[in-house]
């Protein structure tokens, strides 16, 4: 096991010149490597814990994706994928897992310092104020691990993803992180899908010139190699979303054209899908994985972090050394933050640009809260909602989640059949009386 001062890492891997590099390079940055080089071997040094696990797909007794069950996460506080293979599906079981990175080989081996100095912040508990799980993305909240864990992981795969979440949430700072870790050498395209005309829309999906050839202004063309990220693509015409959807496969099948792609959407996408602003089958091509981000209401402890980050960006624009006020934090943590990040930012400029001295006072205005956001498989309540209320969306919830099968939704729900029934009679007299 490490002592105080040098941390354990595991290297799974059969490529013996490979591990040997990255075990170099983790003994520079305080670690103490230890090999496996089989399945067979993996499970014995299993046993023992590590810090970080390099875990390589390809071994020659069988795939490392089937260890992934066998890691026990309190043992393995931090577990990377390496490949030299990447595919959709083995991306998709090492994520469902306790995987918090996916590296494709080669990749840039400061990606990899990168995650031995976070895990060694983290297994001491040292405190990074402004710390970045993901680049540009100040977070430090839990609302947060997910959603930056599944970037990390998906990051340099070929997975098309989906960012969901409130306006101002982030969905595009997302998007360029994602971009900036996943090894691609193309550029990042960003194509608005709400605010162009179709016209417009037309020229910059298809180019100025049809036919044989794209024009110069094709977003696909500007994003071979890169990524291309698809803003509000719900906000598209039908008829679009039915020729995006042939001109991103058309991509596909050329060799020359790589185009990762990012989509996003503020809205819920089972409600876009059944009011029939999503098309079904543009949104299982753009949606192999979703990843949803929170709003900062539920982010209380990235609040403060943001805004103070902001606070440092502004210095830096007009050379000057201004800093928050201590009572700035209660109003900054009280306030609901309808506009998310994006509301936030320019409270804390209008602060900026009008404190007469060094300090920042932050004046909000009292906002109604907005409905809480409920997506996928998940419910949100307001503080005050009363109790019967949240049993009843509860039930209703895991219901529609179940198929209306009642004995699985009791089961999800860590309660007895006849209680279901119990509250289903209940609601029915309600509904009548």
């Amino acid at each position: 096991m490490p002592t105080a001062d040098v941390s354990d890492l595991l290297i799974i891997d059969d490529d013996a010149s490979f591990a040997e590099s990255i075990a170099g390079l983790a003994r520079t940055e305080g670690f103490a490597p230890r090999m496996a080089t089989t399945v067979a071997q993996a499970r014995e040094a299993l046993r023992v814990g590590s810090d970080v696990l390099l875990l390589d797909i390809q071994l020659p007794d069988g795939s490392g994706i089937d260890l992934l069950a066998e890691i026990d996460p309190a043992l393995h506080r931090r577990v990377a994928v390496i490949t030299g293979y990447p595919t959709v599906e083995t991306a998709a079981r090492a994520v469902s897992g306790p995987v918090s990175d996916y590296f494709v080989k080669p990749f840039d081996p400061m990606s990899f310092v990168a995650l031995l100095r976070e895990s060694r912040r983290v297994s001491r508990n040292v405190e990074v104020p402004g710390a970045e799980p993901i680049p540009g993305v100040v977070a430090a909240s839990a609302a947060m691990r997910e959603p930056t864990r599944l970037a990390r992981a998906l990051a340099a795969t070929e997975a098309a993803l989906l960012l969901t979440g409130e306006t101002g949430a982030g969905k595009d700072v997302f998007a360029r992180a994602i971009h900036a870790m996943s090894g691609r050498s193309g550029a990042f395209v960003r194509l608005d899908c709400g605010s162009m005309s179709h016209a417009q829309l037309v020229e910059r999906l298809f180019g100025s010139r049809r036919g044989e050839g794209q024009g110069a202004s094709d977003v696909f063309a500007e994003a071979s190699g890169g990524t291309l990220f698809l803003d509000e693509v719900p906000e598209l015409p039908a008829a679009l979303q039915s020729a995006l959807l042939r001109r991103i496969e058309n991509a596909d099948e050329l060799e020359h054209m790589d185009v990762r792609i990012i989509a996003a959407t503020r809205l819920d996408p089972r409600v876009a899908l059944g009011e029939g602003r999503l098309r079904e089958d543009l949104y299982f091509r753009i949606a192999e994985v979703p990843i949803a981000i929170p709003p900062l209401r539920q982010r209380d402890e990235d609040v403060l972090l943001l805004a103070r980050r902001f606070v440092d960006v502004f210095n830096l624009r007009y050379d000057l050394e201004k800093r928050l006020s201590p009572q700035s934090a209660r109003a900054l943590r009280r306030h609901p933050w309808p506009g998310n990040v994006r509301e936030l930012r320019n409270a804390v400029h209008r602060a900026y640009l009008l404190a007469a001295g060094d300090e920042l006072v932050m004046h909000l205005e009292t906002t109604r809260m907005p409905p809480p956001l409920e997506m996928g498989d998940t419910l949100a309540f307001t503080l005050g909602t009363p109790w019967a209320e949240i049993e009843r969306r509860m039930l209703i919830k895991a219901l529609e989640h179940c198929g209306n099968d009642k004995t699985a939704a009791a089961r999800l729900l860590g309660v007895s059949v006849r209680t279901v029934h119990n509250h289903l009679a209940r609601m029915k007299q309600r509904e009548h009386s």
